[in-house]
């Protein structure tokens, strides 16, 4: 994935004599997975943080999506062949982008795709210190995180609305994102 998407060597910035502009774009896409957790005390620590979990996320479900649909054919049943337990703060990006990847790629009504994410998503954190509960501005998460700011902020009302039982589950429901 990230090869696919940077250029090794832009010939035409390295003719100029912008040697290390020439291989930026390769250096910032190989900076995701070379060296996992930076120190996130500056806003370029923290970005890089953020879209290192987005990435191992993001490749995750996608490839949990398309092996169910290798072997189902659909992805209705998914709940009932796949369990992903979200461990601690980290992960979480995951209920977004499961439901980014049924809405935006796979065309589910949002109600529908919600009811997927949520049988097959569970989440479990086992510390409630401060430090331990990331919280992403949400200028940053918008940058590093493709469609799922989209999503979660059409979602996210509706989504606390049923946490504090003002809604029934199955009364959460959205527009379809595009």
């Amino acid at each position: 994935m990230v090869g696919a998407l940077a250029r090794p060597l832009k010939l035409d910035v390295f003719n100029t004599g912008d040697y290390l502009g020439a291989v930026a774009e390769e250096a910032r896409a190989e900076s995701i997975c070379k060296f996992l957790y930076p120190n996130d005390e500056s806003p370029a620590g923290r970005e890089l943080r953020l879209r290192q979990e987005y990435f191992f996320v993001s490749a995750s479900l996608q490839d949990l999506v398309d092996r169910h649909l290798a072997s189902d054919g659909q992805l209705r049943s998914l709940a009932t062949k796949a369990a992903v337990q979200l461990n601690d703060t980290h992960p979480s990006l995951a209920v977004t982008e499961l439901m980014r990847i049924l809405v935006d790629l796979h065309n589910f009504r949002w109600d529908e795709a919600w009811r997927i994410t949520v049988a097959t998503l569970s989440y479990t954190n086992h510390t409630l210190l401060p430090e331990a509960l990331e919280t992403w501005p949400v200028d940053c998460s918008s940058a590093c995180c493709r469609g799922t700011s989209t999503s979660s902020t059409a979602s996210m009302s509706r989504i606390w609305r049923w946490r504090n039982n003002a809604l029934p589950v199955t009364s959460i429901s959205a527009p379809r994102s595009r």
